[in-house]
């Protein structure tokens, strides 16, 4: 059974039209607690014009510099003369909405094609902090009137908290839910850049349950720059959501240097170029297990002894140092 929160009171008491021309327009808002935790189905919009392909985001913070939740694209807006027509945008995925946390959702128009939207103004105790957005400049406190469906029953999966970590030259993922229902499990997806993304493991899930279940994946090989990771829930009938954004940033550096590489079991690695403060220097395998480690490396160089039953394969060199992460490839022939 699904139930309509909403954010917006769609009652029109005033209009504002935003500038001809512009090709992004958004309205950013506070959730109002009494709308608690719940998933966004879709977003309804009013305009007095007409509109295709116009492309929908939702952000999570005030205006576009915040961390993109959402986006979709190739929406028709139909103009319509009362909010009774207003057009209503499904969300391919239902997202997750904190009350108290700001958000802002935007529509972004093909070049040329001018966006006079004119748009009721919302009752003032129905959310906080929210500034219209032209051309993503903030220009404001008019408003653009959204009105948001959420549900709040019988999600398949309750996921109370998920955190994304550096710890040990990886990204550390914890995920933690307080029921389930149908759950088959979560694919683990990794982006670079916020909007493409890709599949980087599997987490089963624990099918029905009403207690609360901590899962962890770890990302071993995450890559220099801003790391994004969601969370894809998947039922047993084919059913889903996705989590909220999770980011870390990762600095690498390539000063130093390995010899031999290749090396064989028992032979000693001179690593070198390691510069001051070094705090963790690490050998994994290919499946993140720790061989070697040494801490608080305050020598330009470093000796490390292979053990002699090192099976053959690759392994990975992981040095930490001033928050900053190298990570280099070693082959055991």
């Amino acid at each position: 059974m699904h139930a309509q929160c909403t954010i917006f009171n769609p009652v029109i008491i005033g209009t504002t039209s935003t500038s001809a021309g512009v090709s992004v327009v958004g309205q950013s808002f506070t959730a109002t607690s009494g709308c608690g935790n719940l998933y966004i189905s879709s977003v309804v919009i009013y305009s007095i014009t007409s509109h295709t392909d116009v492309i929908l985001t939702i952000f999570e913070g005030d205006g576009s510099s915040g961390t993109q939740i959402y986006q979709h694209g190739g929406e028709v807006i139909t103009g319509a003369v009362n909010f009774s027509l207003a057009t209503t945008i499904p969300l391919v995925s239902n997202v997750q909405l904190t009350a108290g946390n700001m958000y802002t959702f935007q529509l972004s128009f093909p070049s040329g094609n001018p966006s006079t939207f004119q748009l009721g103004k919302v009752l003032a105790d129905t959310y906080a902090g929210g500034i219209l957005y032209e051309n993503n400049s903030g220009i404001g406190g008019e408003d653009l009137t959204f009105m948001v469906n959420t549900t709040n029953t019988s999600l398949p999966v309750e996921l109370v908290n998920f955190d994304a970590k550096i710890q040990d030259a990886q990204v550390r993922l914890n995920w933690k839910t307080a029921s389930e229902q149908n759950n088959a499990g979560f694919e683990v997806e990794h982006s670079m850049n916020g909007h493409d993304w890709e599949t980087i493991g599997f987490v089963n899930g624990n099918v029905t349950t009403t207690e609360i279940m901590q899962y962890q994946f770890v990302d071993m090989y995450p890559d220099a720059g801003v790391n994004y990771y969601r969370l894809h829930q998947i039922d047993f009938n084919g059913d889903y959501e996705y989590s909220k954004v999770q980011s870390v940033k990762l600095e690498f550096t390539d000063n130093a240097s390995i010899f031999p590489n290749p090396a064989q079991p028992g032979s000693i690695l001179t690593i070198g170029g390691l510069g001051e403060n070094v705090e963790s220097v690490m050998l994994m395998d290919f499946n993140g297990r720790q061989i070697l480690q040494k801490s608080n490396v305050n020598d330009e160089s470093l000796k490390l002894d292979l053990p002699s039953y090192l099976p053959i394969g690759f392994y990975t060199l992981a040095i930490i140092s001033e928050g900053k992460k190298q990570v280099q490839k070693i082959v055991v022939q």
